[in-house]
C-alpha cells in the first residue's frame, strides 16, 4: 500500500506520513527517502522567500542547498581578499553558516518542513577543475597523497562549519576527481596489464564475479532493462573507479 501511495502522489503519502505521528514538522530535518525537491539558495536573501513560498503552495516538503565546492564556502574564504583563493569557490558570496541559518530559521518562520543540505563536498584541490568537469571537460590528472590529505582539511573546515549552525541534516560527498579518466582510452591490452598489475590475483575473483553477469533494472518509467559486462569492460571500470 505504501509504494502504491508513493507512485500515485509523492504528496498525498508525505501529508498521510506526518499526520500520523511518525513524523513531526519540527523544521529543519532529514527527510530520508522520501521523494522531495531540492533547490539551490545560492543569493538567500532574493531567492529564498519565493522557494519557500512554491514549497508551501505545492503543499510539500523540500531540500534546500549550496554546493560545498563551487557556490558556497566557510567564512574564511568568502571574507578573505580577493586573489587569496580561487575565484570559483564559494562564487554566490553566501557562507556556508549563512546559506543553512538563514535557510532553516526563514523555513521556521514560514511553518515549512525542509532539509538543508550539504551538497558536493568535493574531494579536490581545485574547484575551478570542478567547474570544469560540469561543463564537460574531464582534465586528467595524477591525484597524489598530498593532494587528497589537502583536499580533506579543507572538507573539514567545511563540515565544521556547517555543524557549528545546528542546521545541517544531509551531506554528499563528490570524488569524481579520485575517477582514472586515462582508462577510458587505453587499448586492451594496457587495461589487462594495468588489471592484473593493480589487482593481482585479486583480479581473477572480480572477473568471476562481474564478467557477463547479467544485471536487471528497472527504469523510471517502470519498464526493466539489462546490462551485461565483458571480460575487458569489467576491467576498465575496476581500474577507473577504483
Amino acid at each position: 500500500m505504501v509504494k502504491r501511495l508513493i507512485k500515485e502522489n509523492v504528496k498525498e503519502f508525505f501529508i498521510l506520513y506526518c499526520s500520523s505521528g511518525f513524523m513531526s514538522m519540527e523544521t529543519p530535518k532529514y527527510l530520508g527517502v522520501v521523494s522531495h525537491p531540492a533547490i539551490g539558495i545560492r543569493i538567500p536573501e532574493v531567492f529564498l522567500e519565493g522557494i519557500l513560498s512554491a514549497f508551501k503552495r505545492a503543499n510539500t516538503a523540500g531540500g534546500l542547498m549550496l554546493s560545498f565546492g563551487r557556490e558556497t564556502a566557510p567564512e574564511y574564504v568568502i571574507n578573505s581578499p580577493p586573489g587569496k583563493y580561487e575565484i570559483t569557490m564559494g562564487h554566490t558570496g553566501t557562507s556556508i553558516r549563512q546559506y543553512l541559518t538563514l535557510g532553516a530559521e526563514k523555513a521556521k518562520e514560514e511553518g515549512v518542513l525542509v532539509e538543508m543540505e550539504a551538497d558536493h563536498l568535493t574531494v579536490t584541490t581545485s574547484s575551478a577543475r570542478a567547474v570544469k568537469r560540469i561543463s564537460g571537460i574531464k582534465e586528467v590528472i595524477e591525484v597524489k597523497e598530498e593532494d587528497v590529505k589537502k583536499a580533506f582539511e579543507y572538507i573539514k573546515s567545511e563540515v565544521e562549519e556547517a555543524v557549528s549552525t545546528g542546521y545541517v541534516n544531509f551531506f554528499t560527498l563528490d570524488t569524481c576527481e579520485l575517477m582514472d579518466y586515462s582508462v577510458d582510452k587505453a587499448s586492451e591490452e594496457e587495461v589487462e596489464r594495468r588489471f592484473y598489475e593493480t589487482y593481482g590475483r585479486k583480479g581473477d575473483n572480480i572477473l568471476d564475479r562481474y564478467t557477463n553477469r547479467r544485471y536487471v533494472f528497472i527504469g523510471s518509467s517502470g519498464r526493466s532493462f539489462r546490462i551485461s559486462m565483458p571480460k575487458t569492460r569489467v576491467m576498465r571500470l575496476a581500474l577507473k573507479y577504483g
